[in-house]
């Protein structure tokens, strides 16, 4: 969210990431991140934001976990419940 969305540690972390090249997050971040954002009430450049954000970053699964989908990354649309 701090990358996606301006709040009081951005500026740290972004700072933090530059002298960082390889960038993960749990896979569960690409269903959270739209669910917070819904749950915020920001609006499509925050989502078009997230997308692009989440397309940026290595994301690691739970092996033991099934996967969230079986459509390819590129082609999810984030929709509201």
């Amino acid at each position: 969210m701090k990358l996606v969305v301006l709040e009081p540690e951005s500026a740290a972390l972004r700072a933090f990431l530059r002298a960082h090249v390889l960038r993960m997050s749990g896979a569960l971040a690409e269903a959270e991140v739209p669910r917070a954002l819904r749950r915020a009430g920001y609006g499509a450049a925050e989502h078009r934001r997230a997308t692009e954000t989440l397309a940026r970053l290595a994301l690691v699964a739970n092996p033991t976990l099934p996967p969230l989908t079986q459509q390819p990354r590129q082609q999810r649309v984030w929709s509201r419940p």
